[in-house]
């Protein structure tokens, strides 16, 4: 019975310490934003931006991990880019070239881009490699144009803002719609912050969300000592650019039961408190039961001699 206790335990306590480090990250990253990394010196940019005109690229990626071929509704989408900017240079990335990409530009990322479990971590990283390299625009395979994004631009280049993002539900920048500068110092803090990112949050999808995806982008934001820098993009005026396909595919029920918290902290709270509370009362409760035993064994009588 006490291996019992001892085991269910150290298992809460386990739990509670994993649980202890991952809220010190979360505190540091988004509430604190104490988690400056020192600029990435082997990424060759300079120490501070030129306000300049975001270039006339566009970059997309599939890995072509959920398809052999470009599904028809993707290639739809992929087509209104082409339609509505005709004076842009386009990209498709895939998994070859941006391979190339890393051992050409950054072979320092090498390992940390091996070592991704998920194929959308390195989707994450990959768009991020490439706008530092070649700025531009990054935009999802299920994002379809509706008109040219070159008014943004404009926008941009009249605020002195050097990157164009846009927000998402229920807090923070979406990684799905970028434009930006090349080789942006706020990019060369993520690519810093990438290496030691990378975390184990229970579920897949918050694995990814906080090590590579929306989360850790909106995290180097609140850490960005310059945010004057950023022009982001309300729903309202993103939908008159963009149309959403909701194409997500890399997730499941892990993804609706991480959303479930974020829009229910408390509920999250509660759970946290009642695994402290178990933990004292197993640990109260295996004392308990020891000096009761101890209590309750038989005392050896030593006889004179």
């Amino acid at each position: 019975m006490n291996k019992v206790f001892i085991v269910l335990g150290v298992l809460a306590l386990s739990i509670l310490i994993f649980i202890g480090r991952i809220s010190e990250y979360i505190v540091s990253e988004y509430v604190t934003c104490t988690h400056n990394y020192n600029n990435c010196l082997k990424c060759g940019s300079r120490n501070r931006t030129v306000v300049g005109k975001i270039p006339k690229r566009i970059h997309q990626i599939f890995f072509y991990e959920t398809s052999d071929t470009l599904p028809d509704r993707l290639r739809n989408a992929q087509a209104s880019w082409l339609q509505h900017h005709q004076d842009y240079t386009y990209t498709l990335w895939n998994k070859t070239s941006i391979n190339r990409l890393i051992d050409v530009h950054y072979p320092h990322f090498r390992r940390t881009y091996d070592a991704y479990g998920h194929w959308v971590m390195r989707a994450d990283a990959a768009r991020y490699l490439v706008l530092h390299k070649y700025g531009g625009w990054y935009v999802d395979m299920d994002l379809v144009s509706k008109k040219s994004v070159s008014s943004l631009e404009t926008l941009a280049l009249r605020q002195n803002s050097s990157v164009i993002v846009r927000f998402t539900e229920p807090w923070g920048f979406s990684n799905d719609f970028i434009g930006i500068t090349p080789q942006h110092p706020f990019l060369d803090n993520v690519l810093t912050a990438l290496p030691v990112s990378k975390g184990w949050y229970i579920f897949p999808y918050a694995s990814t969300m906080f090590s590579t995806g929306p989360m850790f982008m909106w995290g180097r934001y609140l850490n960005y000592p310059h945010q004057e820098e950023f022009l982001a993009v309300k729903n309202e005026t993103f939908r008159d650019y963009i149309v959403l396909l909701h194409e997500s595919s890399w997730h499941s029920w892990d993804g609706v039961v991480v959303w479930y918290f974020f829009k229910d902290v408390r509920t999250l709270l509660y759970i946290v408190c009642a695994l402290v509370v178990i933990s004292i009362s197993l640990c109260i409760l295996y004392r308990y039961l020891k000096v009761i035993r101890k209590t309750n064994s038989p005392k050896k009588i030593i006889s004179p001699l």
